[in-house]
């Protein structure tokens, strides 16, 4: 199943390349606003997802 658009594949791994530019850089980690909400149908967790780590498969 496929749950990222590229839309927003593309949103979280700028989240990502921002951050990691200014860790890099020594300045303060951005805090980016969500970028996607994922529900659990049959419970009460949600996730907010801000920024997708390199090598984590989809």
């Amino acid at each position: 199943m496929q749950l990222l658009t590229p839309e927003l594949e593309a949103q979280l791994r700028a989240n990502l390349a921002a951050k990691l530019d200014a860790l890099e850089r020594g300045e303060r980690e951005p805090d980016p606003m969500p970028v996607l909400r994922l529900f659990n149908p049959v419970g009460a967790a949600t996730w907010l997802a801000t920024v997708r780590r390199i090598g984590v498969s989809s």
